[in-house]
């Protein structure tokens, strides 16, 4: 059978879960993670993503595994990073940051103890919208955005025609929409990033073009990865994937029980964002980003079938729902 892969896409509206914002400076760091109900994990230890060795989120135990998130912006990596100590083996060890899937391989991963490339995938018109309005509104943005620059961020429209289709390579200094997903799939990083850290820029500017065939054959080799848009059920399939067939699944994970499915004390960041939907779109706009995502909607289709067919088997090993 074909290993699962981890992945999240995820720009959260509902003000009912607790959110945390943040800025992005060279090293922020925090002790601990404060859930929606108040609670702390003293596991959990972020740093900004904007560094040359990918942030420990979980250290591991000398010879476990550890998992190696590739964070494609505006996919959920924050959220999860704030979340996969309640699915993640003891012992076992979390990394992230934004970057290529193909980078060179960070001194802290070793292939001997079974180390894997995690990740999530977004809906591509919810994500390219989700990028525009980090440009605009976040302190990222506000910060990187140059202000002779910021007459292209007067709305979305604006924002989708400076990009032509992809023709124009431009970014902003903020992030280029085009295939951005299919790029992280098969990028190698040879610009740097926002704050001239070497090895993360080809994830966020358009440097050139990907391959969707590349990218495909990449998806399927990895060992797992979520959906913005299933957000728990992805976490309850990383659950499944990590641990020892006879390990039950968390309590949340059973879209059946109402109570305890909604007893998930999820994350969401909102990094400063207004509320938003895709209905907000309109008809250009919606043309517009299906031109700059032509590639990514294959990838997203692929992903998608290869996600429902593994949810099935836990559905049916585990004798619960995950996607109701």
């Amino acid at each position: 059978m074909r290993a699962f892969f981890v992945g999240f896409l995820f720009c959260p509206t509902t003000s009912a879960f607790h959110k945390i914002t943040h800025t992005h400076t060279v090293m922020q760091q925090f002790d601990s993670v404060i859930d929606s109900e108040g609670r702390t994990s003293s596991r959990t230890v972020h740093q900004n993503t904007h560094t040359a060795i990918p942030t420990i989120v979980v250290n591991r135990e000398p010879g476990r595994r550890g998992y190696f998130d590739f964070h494609i912006p505006k996919t959920a990596g924050t959220s999860f990073k704030a979340d996969v100590h309640m699915v993640l083996p003891d012992g076992e060890g979390f990394w992230s940051r934004e970057r290529c899937l193909l980078e060179p391989d960070s001194p802290s991963k070793t292939p001997e103890n079974g180390d894997e490339d995690v990740g999530f995938f977004r809906e591509p018109m919810a994500h390219v919208y989700s990028q525009f309005l980090e440009c605009k509104y976040s302190v990222f943005g506000q910060d990187h955005v140059p202000e002779s620059e910021r007459v292209h961020l007067e709305n979305v429209t604006t924002w989708l025609k400076h990009f032509s289709g992809g023709a124009e390579r431009n970014d902003l200094n903020c992030y280029h929409p085009y295939n951005m997903q299919t790029r992280v799939m098969t990028c190698k990083n040879s610009r740097p990033d926002f704050l001239g850290v070497p090895g993360d820029g080809d994830s966020h500017h358009y440097t050139q073009e990907p391959s969707i065939d590349k990218a495909l054959s990449n998806l399927k080799s990895l060992f797992f990865f979520g959906l913005t848009e299933h957000y728990q059920a992805s976490l309850c399939l990383f659950h499944a994937k990590t641990h020892d067939k006879k390990s039950p699944l968390p309590t949340f994970c059973n879209c059946t029980n109402e109570s305890a499915w909604n007893a998930f004390p999820e994350h969401r960041i909102s990094h400063g964002v207004p509320s938003h939907s895709v209905d907000d779109l309109s008809q250009e706009d919606k043309r517009l980003i299906e031109e700059l995502t032509q590639m990514d909607a294959e990838l997203y289709r692929e992903a998608s079938e290869i996600f429902t067919q593994e949810i099935s088997e836990v559905e049916r090993s585990f004798d619960v729902k995950l996607v109701c």
